[in-house]
């Protein structure tokens, strides 16, 4: 049976670990030719050799990468069908709230009053 994705390539960013890596295995398990593009060359690297995929280090706030990528999928395949833009980064900033002050905010999204100088005082 042809998968959904037979003879299609992909970039897919972020590819080497977690939702990325997911969309990886599953994009191959469809048929498609896929190129890792991660700025985490161990990760990227390994699961590029897992999964049998061309791998591209870079990073997707710098344009140069991304014309590096292109052009090692464009080498490798000859084309490009889909760009999956997973990567990103997570900033968590942990404020101290008490529960009724969260509460208030959360009452003030909900009734879309003006929260105030609620949030910045308390981060």
């Amino acid at each position: 049976m042809v998968g959904r994705l037979e003879g299609k390539v992909a970039i897919v960013t972020g590819g080497g670990h977690g939702f990325g890596l997911g969309i990886v295995e599953k994009f191959v398990k469809e048929g498609a030719k896929v190129v890792i593009f991660d700025i985490n060359q161990e990760e990227g690297e390994k699961a590029a050799s897992a999964h049998k995929v061309k791998f591209v280090h870079g990073d997707v706030s710098v344009k140069k990468d991304w014309e590096k990528a292109l052009e090692v999928t464009l080498k490798e395949y000859g084309k490009l069908n889909i760009v999956v833009n997973n990567a990103g980064i997570l900033i968590v900033k942990v404020c101290k709230f008490s529960i009724a002050t969260l509460t208030g905010i959360v009452d003030d999204r909900i009734h879309r009053r003006r929260m105030g100088k609620a949030l910045p005082s308390q981060c």
